[in-house]
């Protein structure tokens, strides 16, 4: 795998883990152990180029690539630093800033320019909070992502929102709390249409996040992560055209702030939390099925359900391929997609915690793409499947004259 080009984006689906091991730990063992778990890019920070050049070896010898940030990002010598990294085999990307305000965009811009200016072939990763409030310094988010776009001229966009929250039943806040059940923020589904659009648009990759560390904001808490919000997460990522997707966090930052961060991938004392083998889990199977996403561009997002996300459309269309598709007991994200020998139907079940019943009646052609990434015809499944909680159905036709739809 390359650094991350247009050409490493078609080839594979990168993975990202945020906050990578600390520099003091980062041993060609410690990245093997990321890489053995489907990371194929950590986040990592260290203290000058040197040693940042250092890690970049280590990382090669374990077969993983880093999106690296170092104390000459955004300094007088940031030139000499970005000429002595470019080359090496490992780097993926520059991380310049997370989440930034109106009042870092000049920083951000010119520090873009400059690398680019050295190094116009590894992105310049900027990442931004998905539907930014005023809190953030952003009273209009639209007018904040198109500036963004203006003056960053990006070659990737990165978003991060954490749909899945447990209720602060301690506190009286305007969320809902359905007896302590884990439950989706209602306006995530509409910020991944906004994305998507934006991203095809500008005909840029998309990527975005998933939470794996739990911690606590002001109204609600993020909890542990089960396999079926890692999956709900990122299957519904890549449903809405994600080229890349990513985890906050790999090791865990800092329990002692007012998030209380807990229970990620590594926790702060080296070991592994449940989180690693449930995280390593949804990563084989999200590569084992990638060549669907990676091989095909989206064509729609709709919904099915009594009630659909806000900001979404109820599905109205069928490909030709799909007789019928109803989901009696839940609600799922439907999306088509296109390549150039195939068309995929992605159905994923929206719900967190329960299993949802799909009927779907398919052409005798289509086959079933099962989680290890292998396929079978689907005729052998009948028309009814049992839809574990956030986990998808792919179903692949061989590409014959190009997409076509029918009314449902």
């Amino acid at each position: 795998m390359t650094g991350m080009t247009a050409a490493a984006l078609a080839a594979t689906l990168p993975i990202l883990g945020w906050w990578g091991i600390p520099e003091d730990k980062a041993t060609v063992e410690r990245y093997r152990e990321a890489q053995q778990a489907g990371f194929t890019v950590l986040m990592q920070g260290a203290s000058s180029v040197e040693k940042t050049y250092e890690l970049l070896e280590r990382a090669q010898s374990a077969g993983i690539k880093l999106s690296v940030f170092f104390p000459e990002i955004g300094r007088d010598n940031m030139e000499d630093a970005v000429a002595k990294l470019k080359n090496h085999p490992a780097l993926f990307m520059w991380h310049v800033k997370d989440e930034p305000k109106y009042k870092d965009f000049e920083w951000v811009a010119k520090t873009i320019r400059r690398i680019d200016a050295v190094d116009g072939r590894h992105v310049c990763y900027v990442n931004h909070i998905a539907d930014a409030s005023e809190s953030m310094g952003v009273p209009d988010y639209d007018a904040y992502m198109e500036r963004m776009l203006r003056e960053f001229k990006p070659r990737l966009i990165s978003a991060d929102f954490y749909p899945c929250r447990l209720a602060d039943v301690t506190r009286a806040v305007p969320y809902r709390d359905i007896s302590n059940e884990v439950y989706v923020c209602p306006t995530w589904y509409r910020q991944l249409e906004y994305l998507s659009g934006l991203a095809r648009r500008e005909h840029l990759p998309l990527a975005l996040f998933a939470c794996d560390v739990a911690h606590n904001v002001i109204d609600y808490v993020y909890p542990v992560p089960t396999v079926a919000t890692l999956r709900l997460q990122m299957y519904s990522n890549l449903a809405y055209g994600a080229r890349m997707l990513q985890y906050f966090t790999y090791w865990n930052p800092s329990s002692m702030t007012p998030l209380k961060f807990h229970e990620s991938i590594i926790r702060e004392d080296g070991t592994r939390s449940p989180v690693y083998d449930r995280v390593r889990q949804v990563n084989r199977e999200l590569q084992a099925r990638a060549p669907v996403f990676m091989n095909s561009e989206l064509v729609s997002v709709e919904h099915t359900g009594a009630e659909i996300p806000v900001g979404t459309r109820r599905l109205a269309k069928l490909p030709l391929y799909v007789k019928s598709l109803t989901t009696p007991d839940g609600g799922a994200v439907v999306a088509q997609f296109s390549g150039s020998k195939f068309d995929a139907l992605v159905v994923v079940n929206r719900s967190p915690v329960r299993e949802m019943q799909l009927n779907i009646a398919l052409d005798s052609s289509v086959v079933r793409i099962l989680e290890d990434g292998s396929s079978v015809s689907a005729a052998a499944y009948g028309d009814s499947y049992s839809v574990s909680p956030g986990a998808a159905e792919i179903f692949v036709m061989r590409h014959k004259s190009g997409i076509a739809s029918n009314s449902k």
